[in-house]
């Protein structure tokens, strides 16, 4: 496989909306709604489409889910020892925690997946499975976030029922049930449905890609870079390293490892800073993890396609 081809048109879409940004063509706000128009609209019709026509591997993406939430589970208890070890306020502490597990599957992961399965060497499983772990895994990570966010101020009141339903009503893992349901029905999918969805599912990626790279500021990482340092090494290193122990103890078979490898891999998701913002974390220390991750993931994601692929 041509790493460069893969991982290249990421970077170059990327720093496309970084130019963007600097050139005052769009403000903040454009590219805020183009990534809210991605993550409610784009991603979830991609989704339904592709789990509606495609042959679901349901018990495959339960068993890379398996590997990315326990690889999860292990970062945020290495990452809480050492902020514990730090001695990192509340608020450090939650945003570095989150900063060091929570990784952008959605639009850099999904992204990588789907430029691999171009590739002669691949396949279209690699879609399919990309797609079903990534509903099953994004609720996972955002009901995490929530836990470990409210511990940034002792305050604030967890609600279960609140959980709950950040979980149930998001909208990747309404669209991957929604597409499950249909591919179980003895009908074709509606063309007329199927087209529209195509379409809208086209733009999400390159949208979303865009956006990230118009939240690069490389001049905010100037004056903290060990603790941002520190996070991503867990996330770009540990994660996928732990990711491929556990892969291979459970005997996954090599698309199921790539998949896992490539979605673990990824830099801290940038909706990281929005629930961060949102909760009291600190979300300087956010912004510094996601623009250092970033920066950082073409090599951990080219080093895992070599290795992997």
């Amino acid at each position: 496989m041509q790493v460069a081809n893969v991982v290249g048109p990421v970077v170059l879409v990327m720093l496309l909306g970084s130019l963007l940004r600097r050139s005052n063509l769009f403000d903040a706000r454009a590219f805020s709604a183009m990534n809210s128009l991605t993550y409610r609209v784009g991603l979830p019709a991609l989704l339904v489409v592709k789990t509606a026509t495609l042959k679901p591997d349901l018990a495959g993406s339960l068993r890379i889910f398996y590997v990315i939430a326990t690889v999860a589970l292990a970062c945020i208890v290495i990452s809480f020892s050492l902020a514990h070890l730090l001695g990192l306020a509340r608020p450090r502490r939650a945003a570095f925690v989150q900063g060091a597990y929570r990784g952008n599957i959605s639009f850099v992961g999904l992204s990588i997946l789907f430029y691999a399965a171009q590739e002669p060497s691949a396949g279209s499983r690699l879609e399919t499975l990309g797609l079903l772990t990534l509903g099953l895994t994004v609720p996972c990570y955002n009901a995490l976030a929530v836990f470990i966010l409210a511990s940034s101020d002792a305050s604030q009141q967890l609600s279960p029922i609140k959980v709950l339903r950040r979980i149930i009503t998001n909208p990747l893992l309404v669209a991957s049930l929604l597409g499950l349901a249909f591919s179980l029905l003895p009908l074709p999918f509606p063309p007329l449905l199927l087209r529209t969805g195509e379409a809208l599912g086209q733009m999400s990626l390159p949208l979303a890609l865009l956006g990230i790279g118009a939240g690069l500021d490389l001049g905010a990482l100037s004056r903290s870079m060990w603790l941002p340092l520190a996070a991503t090494v867990i996330k770009l290193v540990a994660a996928p390293l732990l990711g491929l122990a556990l892969g291979t103890w459970m005997g996954l078979s090599v698309t199921e490892r790539q998949v896992a490898l490539v979605l673990l891999a990824t830099p801290t998701a940038s909706a990281a800073f929005i629930m961060a913002e949102q909760m009291g974390a600190d979300a300087q220390l956010t912004t510094h993890i996601i623009i250092l991750s970033t920066m950082l993931s073409a090599f951990s994601l080219a080093f895992t396609l070599w290795h992997a692929f």
